[in-house]
């Protein structure tokens, strides 16, 4: 199987998760899902030589180029905009489609854009006509332009209404009519009983409620409507409701304590309302705290299996294409190869890779996953995940391969990461954790079926992988949470994998005779 005939099986499999998501955005006949699923049937039909052997290899390299285009062009523009291009991911949405299709994703940006906080940029990614009114009653709301948000038509049906009616609430709570919020809470309860109790009414309606409640004072209420937060709502808002019903209730304290942990965790965008409330209260502006750490280890790791395998090119190069997998691969009971079962190739295959496909792919999912675990642990114990899952990955190829079987590639390593932020979910079980637990469940299923159907892809590699980072996952967890002991780990991980590369090192510099045998007898 060739890397191109790879490639778009990959394609085909990632376009089946991305066109169901396609679908929940717009129905089957409109632009946004057809060119995903169209592009997914292309890369299938492609993938398969034997059933289209008159399809010359050129066509097959030209849909591997544009196929990606409609199957990871969406996942890349939501990407973008949670990393705030939305510029960037404007004109990429453009470039991509170009009626209807071009409008609903400017518009799911602009959901992202508001999910972080950000109205003017939600008015840069599509302008007040094409803008329906829902989107715009939650830009205006961020703003606190009441007026606007009160003039605007909020549709009468659909779960996502509630989101209108419950700025709707908000206007009227901060033009101080609390008779009239009153009046459009019930009906918004009335409303949400009759229509099935969608999930995004009920978290609408039970804000709006902790807000009524926050404005009349009843703080007791508030901390009830609040003590079990609604899915999705970001920290600051909670802090404003609750700051908002001890600042009604007299609690002056207690509420600057609050208005500052929301001006600290909010978006710059809304900082100023809550610095204008701890001017009043005479408080200075508290620290801002870092949303995010920085994935010091994840890009690390990154860079390293790039710099590895731009040696590896030169090895291949100079001594033949099984150079460095000779050298550093795990090549356990593999006939003919000096020291096949050294201890080191447990982790230095996971630095060798079987082409430019392998080795972007798993820098690729490094970086997704890795950041992700990164925010949740210190980069000690995403380099231990690592080096766990790595050595796991090969040990279950030894127990489920007894004749010997060549490995490399860092996927096991990768999945050993994935593992242990599986295990940090499982325990936490938050709101946010139980949506990450479901995409990891669903994208460990599709590598276990991608790795049965793919040929000389190491299942039981995956496996040790996911075992190995649960293991650790779980083991951190009851270890003590401190920053010494990430460090150390993280040392201790650095060390075994600086030993791993120097021992390969010191075996490609002892058997350059084998290796020139390679060259003769490839």
């Amino acid at each position: 199987m060739s890397e191109t005939e790879l490639w778009l099986i990959i394609l085909a499999f990632s376009g089946f998760f991305v066109s169901r998501w396609m679908l929940r955005l717009a129905p089957l006949n409109s632009e946004l899902p057809l060119k995903t699923i169209l592009a997914s049937l292309v890369a299938a039909s492609l993938a398969i030589p034997s059933f289209f052997t008159q399809i010359s290899p050129t066509a097959s390299l030209i849909a591997a180029i544009i196929c990606p285009l409609f199957i990871l062009g969406p996942v890349l523009l939501s990407s973008l905009a949670r990393a705030k291009r939305y510029k960037l991911a404007k004109s990429l949405s453009q470039f991509l489609y170009w009626s209807d299709g071009n409008l609903r994703m400017r518009r799911l940006l602009a959901q992202v854009a508001l999910q972080q906080g950000n109205p003017s940029a939600v008015m840069e990614l599509i302008s007040t006509e094409e803008a329906d009114h829902l989107l715009l009653a939650q830009a205006f709301a961020l703003e606190h332009k009441w007026d606007k948000v009160l003039a605007l038509k909020i549709p009468a049906e659909g779960d996502n209404a509630f989101l209108g009616l419950a700025a709707r609430i908000q206007a009227y709570l901060g033009l101080g009519r609390l008779e009239l919020a009153d009046e459009e809470l019930k009906d918004m309860r009335e409303r949400w009983e009759q229509s099935g109790k969608g999930p995004i009414g009920y978290r609408s309606l039970q804000l709006s409620e902790a807000r009524l409640a926050a404005e009349k004072g009843q703080l007791d209420r508030v901390k009830g409507y609040l003590q079990n937060p609604p899915e999705g709502v970001p920290a600051y808002s909670l802090f404003e409701i609750a700051a908002r019903g001890a600042e009604q209730s007299g609690q002056i304290e207690q509420a600057s304590r609050l208005y500052a942990q929301a001006y600290a965790t909010a978006p710059e965008s809304s900082r100023e309302t809550y610095a204008e409330k701890l001017r009043n209260f005479n408080q200075p502006l508290p620290q801002i705290i870092q949303h995010q750490r920085q994935a010091f280890g994840t890009y690390g790791l990154s860079i390293a299996l790039v710099l590895a395998y731009l040696l590896q090119l030169w090895l291949e190069r100079s001594y033949g294409p099984a150079a460095a997998n000779v050298t550093a691969g795990f090549l356990d009971r593999v006939a003919g190869v000096p020291d096949s079962t050294g201890l080191w190739r447990y982790l230095s295959y996971a630095f060798v890779h079987g082409g430019i496909l392998h080795i972007g792919m798993n820098v690729w999912v490094l970086l997704d996953i890795g950041r992700l675990y990164e925010m949740r642990r210190h980069w000690g114990s995403l380099l231990l995940a690592f080096v766990f899952g790595s050595i796991m990955g090969a040990y279950f190829s030894v127990l489920a391969t007894p004749g010997g079987i060549p490995l490399v590639g860092a996927s096991g390593g990768i999945l050993g990461i994935a593992g242990a932020l599986l295990a940090d979910v499982f325990r936490r079980q938050t709101p946010q954790d139980r949506v990450l637990l479901r995409s990891l469940l669903q994208w460990m299923v599709f590598i276990v079926i991608f790795s049965v159907a793919i040929p000389n892809v190491s299942l039981w590699g995956h496996v040790g992988g996911v075992i190995g980072g649960l293991l650790w996952g779980f083991m951190r967890q009851g270890l003590p949470k401190t920053a010494k002991l990430d460090l150390a780990m993280g040392g201790l991980s650095i060390g075994m994998m600086l030993y791993a590369i120097y021992a390969a090192a010191t075996w490609f510099a002892n058997h350059q005779a084998f290796l020139h045998m390679l060259i003769q007898n490839p």
